[in-house]
């Protein structure tokens, strides 16, 4: 217990320090700036100490573009490009609509015979304006500069009018982050929700378990000799089973379940139940569904046969974490894979059989 406290102890310290030294050197105090100082301070990634300690001997600032590439250089996954993707949409819709916000209050400014109380809150919101750091900190500049104008409507209404022009154009590029947003979290090939998307899923779904008692199970699911599959026929019939294997799970599932590609030719699933039964049924609908399905090769219309899989399944528990679930349920889709393929075990196949004494 003693050996637990001082790594919490420590833990904490190394945090404290984190924050003060990025303070100190103007770093943002966002989740990725803390998590390679840390590190850095944790002394264990040699090529991160070299980077930084190379920086702060130079005298140079670290700048926004910096500071990104010190964290993709040295704990990017292969996952966080839709991640990445998607913060680059984030600041680039702010900054358009930074610039046309201001573009407009300086118009404002500008413009003679505005009464100077009226003048006065413009110039306030104009400073909120530069530190305004999200799209709806920007509306709600946006909202308050329309009340005050319209006690001016008399004198301003060709500036009302661009107003509302900017609040519609601010919520169009709103539109467009969320569209963005929910592309980075999808399949390009499948449609399905990509291993970024399940990730978080599952880590709500643990957190709801743990506090409202909401359960839910999940089946791991694999092609059996993909690999051979793709070697024999290319890659372009390798996609059109993958896409078969999605179409199959829509088919299979009920609202509220959630179908996710899971990486190469794995795909995962979660079911709102509990119920290893429940789940054995729609893991069972699904493997039959595929096995009954038969496969032509486009051009010469020649029947490349039948393609099988394999699944397994693994029930939550409150103390689950999502690494825990999946593993269980990975395990499970092995022993169906070792058990001949085709076929699907649970988490209760792997339990040990009692020996007689």
């Amino acid at each position: 217990m003693a050996e637990t406290e001082d790594e919490l102890r420590s833990a904490t310290e190394r945090g404290k320090k984190a924050m003060a030294i990025m303070t100190q050197r103007k770093v943002p105090l966002t989740p990725e700036n803390y998590h390679v100082w840390y590190e850095y301070l944790a002394g264990v990634n040699e090529g991160l100490t070299e980077d930084i300690n190379r920086i702060v001997s130079s005298g140079k600032p670290f700048t926004t573009h910096m500071n990104k590439h010190l964290y993709v250089k040295h704990f990017a996954t292969e996952h966080d490009a839709a991640r990445q993707k998607e913060k680059d949409a984030l600041e680039q819709i702010h900054n358009e609509t930074q610039k046309v916000l201001k573009s407009i209050l300086d118009d404002v400014l500008n413009t003679h015979g505005l009464a100077s109380e009226y003048g006065t809150k413009l110039e306030a919101y104009s400073e909120e304006l530069n530190q305004a750091g999200t799209l709806s900190q920007m509306q709600g500049i946006i909202g308050n500069v329309i009340k005050d104008t319209a006690h001016m409507a008399a004198s301003s209404q060709r500036l009302e009018e661009k107003l509302h022009v900017v609040s519609s154009q601010a919520e169009n590029l709103s539109q467009e982050l969320k569209k963005t947003q929910k592309e980075a979290l999808l399949d390009a090939l499948t449609g399905l929700h990509n291993r970024r998307a399940f990730d978080r899923k599952i880590g709500e779904l643990c957190t709801q378990y743990k506090d409202n008692g909401v359960s839910f199970s999940a089946i791991m699911l694999d092609i059996d000799y993909f690999k051979r599959f793709n070697d024999t026929y290319g890659h372009k019939v390798g996609d059109a089973v993958l896409q078969a294997v999605a179409a199959i799970l829509r088919e299979s599932l009920r609202v509220g379940d959630y179908p996710a590609r899971y990486g190469g030719e794995e795909f995962v699933v979660l079911l709102r139940t509990d119920s290893l039964a429940q789940a054995g049924r729609v893991a069972e609908e699904i493997r039959t569904r595929m096995a009954d399905k038969r496969f032509r090769l486009a051009k010469s219309r020649k029947t490349i046969g039948q393609i099988t899989v394999s699944l397994g399944i693994a029930k939550a528990t409150p103390e689950d974490t999502p690494h825990t679930v999946i593993e269980r349920a990975d395990k499970a889709l092995y022993l169906a894979k070792n058990s001949g393929r085709n076929n699907t075990k649970s988490e209760k196949d792997l339990e040990p059989v009692a020996v007689p004494t």
